[in-house]
């Protein structure tokens, strides 16, 4: 399935793949990432989807800011994500940020959640750090210490989410 089929599909699902994206969230990506709609939608390009999303600052600034150790705003990071995906808890009210939208429910608590972006915001300063040291030759010494996922086929889950994020590390 390429970028294209998706847009398709759109018009008869809500949300689609690994990390759930909903229409304007997927569009917003792949715009922002500059995908042509020939693109192939394999497990990659939905991760590099999902880490623009995550990281890039533009849909979720609070929480890419977090991850990559420009804010400390732990609070606004778990209000981001709780908007992002409705299986995340809203810190401020413990249930799902979208209580009136088809089925949501929020299966992740916002103190689970918040272990998952701290551990997550750690060991991606630590590998960032990593890669700004530099060896006496002057070359980069960058330490890969990256989870790999395992992709679910379990759509609306909350482990496919915490997958997802997990990723990160």
């Amino acid at each position: 399935m390429t970028v294209a089929d998706w847009k398709a599909l759109y018009q008869q699902y809500n949300a689609l793949g690994g990390p759930q994206f909903i229409e304007d969230t997927f569009l917003g990506a792949v715009s922002r990432l500059g995908l042509p709609d020939d693109t192939v939608m394999t497990g990659a390009v939905q991760l590099q989807l999902f880490d623009e999303l995550v990281l890039g600052g533009v849909k979720r600034p609070r929480l890419s800011a977090y991850l990559n150790g420009t804010s400390d705003d732990l609070q606004g990071a778990l209000e981001d994500i709780s908007l992002e995906w409705a299986a995340v808890a809203n810190p401020n009210t413990g249930i799902t940020s979208y209580p009136d939208v088809g089925g949501n429910a929020a299966s992740i608590t916002s103190n689970e959640m918040a272990e998952v972006l701290q551990r997550l915001r750690a060991a991606r300063l630590e590998s960032l750090s990593q890669q700004t040291l530099q060896t006496p030759q002057g070359s980069t010494n960058s330490t890969n210490n990256s989870k790999h996922s395992k992709h679910s086929k379990h759509h609306n889950s909350p482990e496919t989410v915490l997958v997802a994020v997990d990723r990160l590390a």
